[in-house]
């Protein structure tokens, strides 16, 4: 029998909106996971205490930073304090398909050549035209990313999911003036020979 691949999950954020303990609420609620700790970093919009009560509850660790910083900063903030085999990367905006976390452990432990996931990136029902347009053009892309390469492109990585192995992710170059990490890991895995896999079976929702 194999070693069930330990999981740290990390969110960055920097607005400290209550809608994060819907995301937390949702990443919890994943099945057939075993335990696995649970990181937020968070700068700009101070966090209240009411919800940094119900953080607490769902055992999340929450580091509040006084100087704002990057995205990318703030993941590599996430990276130094992890020591588990995976690190699942993903927004304070979204909600998760139950057995997304727990079909992608499967992939990596089935997998091993495998350093670098993502999954299909799903709007939620519009609820006005503004987000109707925003569905059709996320919709498009998607599409695309699903079938461009049989989904090894980096349109398919999405910075609501990212999940890497971390002994492969503590080589990567993660400078701090890079915006948007989705496309910048895509091509950092691959410069250093890493495998990528897309997985349009399972959705993270925004």
């Amino acid at each position: 029998m194999k070693r069930k691949l330990s999981l740290t999950v990390g969110i960055t954020t920097c607005f400290g909106d209550e809608s994060i303990l819907e995301t937390v609420k949702s990443i919890r609620s994943s099945i057939d996971v075993s335990n696995f700790r649970f990181i937020i970093v968070a700068d700009r919009v101070p966090i209240s205490g009411k919800i940094k009560r119900e953080l607490k509850k769902y055992k999340v660790e929450l580091i509040e930073n006084k100087k704002e910083a990057g995205q990318m900063k703030k993941k590599r903030q996430i990276l130094s304090k992890t020591n588990s085999d995976i690190l699942l990367l993903t927004n304070d905006d979204v909600l998760f398909d139950k057995n997304a976390i727990s079909k992608m452990l499967s992939r990596f432990q089935k997998h091993p050549q495998t350093t670098l996931i993502s999954i299909r990136n799903q709007p939620v029902k519009a609820a006005n035209l503004f987000e109707d347009v925003i569905s059709v053009g996320t919709n498009v892309t998607t599409k695309i990313a699903k079938n461009w390469n049989r989904g090894d492109n980096y349109l398919s990585v999405i910075g609501r999911f990212e999940a890497v192995r971390v002994s492969w992710i503590k080589k990567f170059r993660m400078p701090t003036e890079v915006a948007t990490s989705d496309a910048f890991l895509y091509f950092e895995n691959k410069r250093l020979g890493g495998v990528y896999e897309y997985l349009s079976d399972v959705a993270v929702y925004f």
